[in-house]
């Protein structure tokens, strides 16, 4: 099972600590607030602050040597990316087999449907 998202993207940084920071202090806090992401328009950011993240780890990750992933922990990892806020999972190469056409039309599915509470 992965970790907490929060945990391995901030490092030593633990969630309690996140959340008791923010508790205290109303600028930390907003900080951390998460803003909802703009509609994805293909070759358009309206938000000159917004930085889209592009991700490949599931098509990408497979090609090193004795790397490999079944559906279920390729469907996890897709979940975990999108809690993180990316924009776009490459999630593999569908035309490669049957196999993994079906995982890439399951993360499609079941990822691409999936809505967060905080964006």
């Amino acid at each position: 099972s992965l970790k907490s998202p929060v945990a391995r993207v901030r490092g030593t940084i633990s969630t309690t600590a996140l959340s008791s920071s923010m508790s205290t202090d109303p600028a930390i806090a907003e900080l951390y607030k998460r803003k909802s992401r703009p509609e994805y328009i293909p070759g358009r950011i309206d938000d000159p602050d917004y930085v889209r993240i592009f991700d490949t780890t599931l098509r990408d990750g497979e090609q090193s040597p004795g790397a490999t992933l079944t559906s279920s922990e390729k469907l996890e990892i897709a979940r975990n990316l999108a809690k993180l806020g990316v924009d776009i999972i490459e999630a593999g190469f569908p035309i490669a087999s049957p196999d993994d056409f079906a995982g890439v039309k399951q993360i499609a599915d079941v990822v691409g449907n999936e809505v967060f509470e905080d964006g």
